[in-house]
């Protein structure tokens, strides 16, 4: 009876180290987080301009990769291999900073946020190597594998400024109505609020670069008095108040709108936002 006993408790403590708390999860994060909270440190210090021993990231980068071996299937692995390309930055080692960020997007390439944010770093280091046609091929990609990410909304008008800064006249021109056209059909066509938010904001950049202050307004009116939803009339609105106030020093019209926001979307952030400017705009 005694033998039986013991092994019942035997198969409940196996049964109990591979489910729940004994899957490692538990240990993983114990892990990950004494890690973390010495890659903050570090961080602090580089902000500050403190002196970094080798040794303190050598340590730190065996964590992390002590994590991701022992747990590769961890929800939060990926942020480990985010972790490790962060100290290899540190270490101005930039290819084992790229490997892992590629490795991101090779282990978990359905995870939009971690891989994206990953492909941009990629492109980053890419440029600070002034290697520009790589840089290009990565925001490219962007563009095609996360069109409505924050990034990926990001990258049209990035593109087109980093060729006007290149001198790249017509090419930049090309990117500018590119991009305007994604923006626009982002506006209409998307289901997210934060995309047409995000999209709505590029859009007028890029209309204020080729077609200048009147045309987007023009723009912007047509999309508030649409229905188009009232946070992004109030986007509208906010918009052109911002072109009065700040492209055409036109202090009149800038509050008649900032103040049509505070009327018709007193809740909104928005509305905070444009009291502020009109307090701006009264001490002027």
């Amino acid at each position: 009876m005694k033998h039986i006993k013991i092994f019942i408790l035997m198969f409940l403590l196996v049964n109990f180290l591979c489910s729940g708390c004994g899957d490692g999860t538990y240990v993983a994060e114990k892990m990950f987080w004494k890690a973390n909270n010495k890659l903050q440190k570090l961080v602090e210090k580089e902000k500050h301009n403190e002196n970094i021993e080798k040794e303190e990231m050598d340590a730190l980068i065996f964590s992390f990769k002590e994590i991701t071996l022992r747990y590769p299937y961890w929800k939060s692995a990926p942020l480990a291999y985010f972790n490790l390309a962060m100290i290899y930055e540190m270490k101005n080692d930039s290819e084992g900073a790229r490997k892992q960020y590629e490795l991101i997007c090779k282990t978990f390439p359905h995870q939009d946020a971690i891989c994206v944010a990953a492909l941009k770093n990629i492109a980053v280091l890419y440029e600070r190597a002034d290697n520009w046609d790589e840089a290009e091929k990565t925001y490219k990609k962007i563009s095609t594998a996360y069109p409505y990410t924050e990034i990926g909304l990001m990258v049209p008008f990035y593109l087109a400024q980093q060729y006007k800064k290149r001198g790249e006249s017509e090419k930049s021109g090309l990117a500018f109505r590119s991009a305007l056209k994604t923006y626009k059909d982002a506006i209409e066509n998307s289901q997210s609020e934060m995309v047409k938010i995000v999209s709505l904001n590029y859009a007028v950049s890029c209309m204020l670069y080729l077609e200048g202050e009147e045309e987007a307004i023009a723009f912007l009116k047509s999309l508030s008095d649409r229905e188009v939803g009232p946070i992004i009339q109030a986007c509208a609105v906010f918009n052109i108040a911002k072109i009065y106030h700040y492209h055409l020093k036109n202090k009149e019209e800038a509050v008649k709108y900032y103040q049509q926001i505070v009327e018709k979307y007193p809740e909104g952030d928005l509305a905070k936002k444009a009291i502020e400017e009109i307090k701006e705009l009264s001490k002027e």
